[in-house]
This record gives C-alpha cells, structure tokens and sequence, in this order.
C-alpha cells in the first residue's frame, strides 16, 4: 500500500470513530445509558455493528472514548469562556464561576453524569472513567484557583474551593437525576449568590 493509500486509510478510521463517538453522546444525551447499546449507537451512526466492532472492542470501551470526548469538549469551552473575561473587570470573579457553572449546567455534563451514576455498578466502566474525570475535575479546579483571593493561603483556599465545586456539582446532579413529578425552581441563583460571597470573602 503506498504511504497516500495508507493516510487515506487512516483518516477513514479516524473519521468512522468519531463518527461513532458523536453517536454514542448522541445516544447518551437522548435516552440514557440503557439506550446507549452498541446496536443503538451503530444505526445512529449509520454503520454496521461490523464497523463498529472494528473500532471499539465493546461497548465499555466506545463509551469511554465517547465520555472522554465530552471532558474534552467541556475543558475546552471552559478555556474559551475563562479568556473571553478581561483580567481587569471588576466582574470577574462571578464570570469567572459563571463560566465553571456553564459547564455543570450544560447537556454534555448531563451525558458525563448519567455514564457516572452507571458506572457505580460496573467495575469496568469506573475504571475506564476514572482518569477522564480527574482531567476534567483538574481543568475546573484550575478555572476556580483564578479567585484566589490576595493573601491567602493555598491551603485555606483549597478547602473553600472544595465547598464550591462541591455544591456546583451536587446542584448539577439534582437537576439530572432528581425525580420530580413537576418542573422545580432552579437552584442555581440561590446557590450562586452563596458561593461568590464565600470565594470573594477574605
């Protein structure tokens, strides 16, 4: 095969998985992760479970690689929110934890929630998850340190960061998870005004 054939070659498979990866949050967002069976993912994709199979070795795997897409998609559109702010707007710390909120609060972070609550039960699966998260969870951290407040310490501010994240995202768990037999009031306007007094206090 020449070296031309063998690109042409590779691309077709990188496009055939992220064809299938789209699919598979596609698959997630739509209808959970029961939904999300390699025969569903396959006729959403429009490829045989053949092709499939060809990519990914089952379906732990797929929803892995699909799973670690949306952390990657949810790091980079945190990174784009955070620059968008001017290091000398007065506004910057509830932007700032604005932005981190967005991503809580975004579809893609449903999708990475329902494959979590799955994975409680699935040892494969957990390990499969466990890096992704903690790359996401860094990247978020990280956006947080940005409202350090002047003079203190790395230690104090670690366990103030660690309430914040904490209740973002016990606020994005209810709001995925919670059974309601009605639309409840958002949380987040209430909780927001907490958190900004705790990480703006000195």
């Amino acid at each position: 095969m020449t070296p031309t054939g063998s690109r042409t070659q590779r691309q077709r498979s990188a496009e055939m998985r992220a064809r299938l990866i789209d699919a598979t949050i596609h698959c997630l967002r739509t209808g959970g992760y029961g939904y999300a069976t390699t025969r569903n993912i396959a006729a959403s994709a429009e490829v045989s479970l053949g092709a499939l199979a060809h990519q990914f070795a089952g379906r732990t795997a797929l929803i892995a690689a699909a799973i670690d897409e949306v952390g990657r998609r949810c790091v980079d559109e945190l990174a784009r929110r955070v620059r968008s702010i001017p290091a000398d707007d007065p506004r910057r710390p509830a932007e700032i934890l604005d932005a981190a909120w967005a991503i809580f609060d975004s579809d893609l972070f449903v999708v990475w929630i329902k494959v979590w609550a799955a994975a409680a039960e699935d040892d494969g699966l957990y390990a499969a998850l466990a890096p992704v998260e903690k790359e996401l969870s860094r990247a978020i951290a990280a956006t947080v340190d940005q409202l350090i407040p002047d003079g203190m310490t790395a230690s104090r501010w670690k366990a103030r960061s660690s309430v914040v994240l904490a209740a973002m995202r016990g606020v994005a768990f209810a709001n995925a998870l919670e059974p309601r037999d009605s639309v409840a009031a958002d949380k987040w306007p209430i909780v927001r005004g907490e958190l900004l007094a705790l990480v703006e206090a000195r």
